[in-house]
């Protein structure tokens, strides 16, 4: 069968099927399947691009902002962690490596060490990326050390040396830290509007607020901008690397940053066990947030209550992720009754496996939170009231009242 009579929905399933190297072969076929994969090789190659801070990175990712054409392709970008260690781990001879000729050198004549900080002290890099972020149609910068660009691979070819992008070694502090800067500097100098993620360390820990802070200048610089960051996303940890500094003021610092901040997603990794959320609860406040996502945090009733009603004015959605109230406490019916009092402005509330003691709580919806399900391991299924399901088994709530008498019922139950 001839290429050009295949469907162009079998050209996604074959492309998508295939590596890189494939993918482009397929491509220099016939005219026919080069114009009917472009769009397919548009969307694969430049809808998200990952950098990291290393020259050729940054300047292919230059290459890409300024072609008429694939700039305006562009939506994400993910500015990766990947840099060469200091002190390489992985290279067990008292801080030396192997050349070419089977001689050791000292690390420090390695010469990607030394260009990368001499990159980084030069300050280019946030002028690499603002040229960068100023494509029309850019939507997303995410900062995570979960993606390998292909510009590691490369500079591992080049050097010998393995490159990493975790917390795990404090040397390497000083260039994540460059690299947040750099990119929350070039947001605002390219004054961009763009939804903001910091996913870092998830699989262990995540980033401390420390490593969060921009210097006073840049901080004054960043407040008076009239765009930048509506959208906030945010893996934190609950400790601190530095004993020195004090936790709460450095989160502050961060997030004060973004006084346009419509949306905020807070995550802690790990779980928040009654030890910053309380402080944020009653010191953050962002003048027009429409959107507040918590995840992962063990507190109380008060401490929600007084995140939620200090931006009653102008709150819409509320999303709690795995939230856990003190057991006993009976708080969860409490808290939705006067978070979705008539005078309230939350249009949509979502509960996601959120406890209180061993009790969970599954819910999604609108302010009539549908969907709602209150279970408990072995014994609640045989025990709740008759009542029309959906196709998970969840109890519809059509009300809040009768989300109040759910409740009522299942703390009123002896196996509770």
């Amino acid at each position: 069968m001839a290429l050009s009579s295949l469907p162009l929905e079998l050209f996604g399933i074959i492309a998508s099927s295939i590596d890189t190297l494939s993918f482009f072969a397929l491509r220099q076929t016939s005219r026919y399947v080069e114009a009917h994969t472009r769009a397919l090789f548009r969307h694969r190659y430049f809808s998200t691009r990952a950098v990291m801070m290393y020259e050729p990175s940054l300047q292919n990712l230059l290459e890409v902002s300024r072609h008429e054409e694939y700039r305006t392709y562009v939506k994400k970008i993910i500015v990766c962690l990947d840099h060469i260690p200091e002190i390489p781990a992985a290279i067990m001879y008292n801080e030396m490596r192997l050349d070419n000729f089977g001689d050791f050198e000292q690390l420090d004549d390695v010469s990607g060490l030394r260009k990368q900080k001499s990159f980084k002290a030069s300050g280019i890099a946030t002028h690499y990326l603002s040229l960068a972020f100023s494509q029309p149609n850019l939507s997303e910068i995410i900062v995570s050390d979960t993606r390998i660009p292909w510009a590691a691979r490369s500079l591992r070819r080049k050097t010998g040396l393995r490159m990493v992008s975790s917390l795990a070694n404090t040397i390497d502090f000083t260039f994540i830290h460059a690299i947040i800067q750099a990119t929350i500097m070039a947001i605002y100098t390219s004054s961009v509007q763009v939804a903001l993620h910091i996913n870092i360390g998830v699989a262990d820990e995540s980033i401390w607020p420390d490593l969060l802070v921009v210097p006073d200048v840049a901080a004054r610089f960043i407040r008076q901008q009239p765009k930048g960051v509506t959208e906030l996303s945010l893996s934190v940890s609950s400790s601190s690397q530095d004993k020195r500094r004090i936790w709460i003021d450095d989160f502050l610092s961060f997030v004060n940053l973004f006084a346009r901040l419509e949306s905020l997603d807070l995550g802690f990794n790990t779980v928040d066990e009654h030890l910053r959320f309380p402080n944020i609860a009653q010191r953050a406040f962002f003048p027009h947030l429409r959107v507040l996502m918590l995840g992962f945090i063990q507190c109380t009733k008060e401490d929600l209550m007084q995140m939620v009603f200090r931006h009653k004015a102008t709150l819409k959605e509320l999303v709690l992720t795995r939230i856990e109230l003190p057991t006993g406490t009976k708080s969860w019916p409490l808290l939705l009754e006067a978070v979705l009092d008539t005078d309230s402005t939350l249009e949509r509330v979502i509960l996601e496996e959120c406890l209180e003691g061993d009790l969970m709580l599954y819910s999604s919806g609108t302010a009539g939170l549908v969907n709602f399900e209150v279970s408990k391991t072995g014994s609640w299924r045989s025990h709740r009231k008759a009542r029309r399901t959906d196709f998970e088994g969840r109890a519809k709530v059509h009300s809040v009242v009768e989300l109040l008498n759910l409740y009522a019922f299942v703390f009123s139950s002896p196996h509770f």
